[in-house]
């Protein structure tokens, strides 16, 4: 199962840099943001499901400053 997983749909992929600095982690690591359609086909044709069946909604946004298509 795939979850948690940053999804945007006006853009193509990107990456950003995590600072969990607030957290007490002293180190900074990448973090991909996927587009939902391609990253969703993908995922269907390589485990065999129907994207119906393997979709799950978890209502949380991302804030990233200057993100490419932010505001689309």
């Amino acid at each position: 199962m795939i979850t948690r997983t940053p999804m945007i749909e006006n853009h193509d992929d990107f990456v950003v840099v995590q600072r969990p600095y607030m957290y007490g982690y002293m180190t900074e690591y990448a973090g991909w943001f996927h587009q939902s359609p391609a990253f969703w086909w993908i995922f269907v044709l390589a485990r065999g499901f129907s994207a119906s069946s393997a979709s799950f909604l978890v209502a949380e946004e991302q804030y990233v400053p200057n993100a490419p298509g932010a505001g689309c």
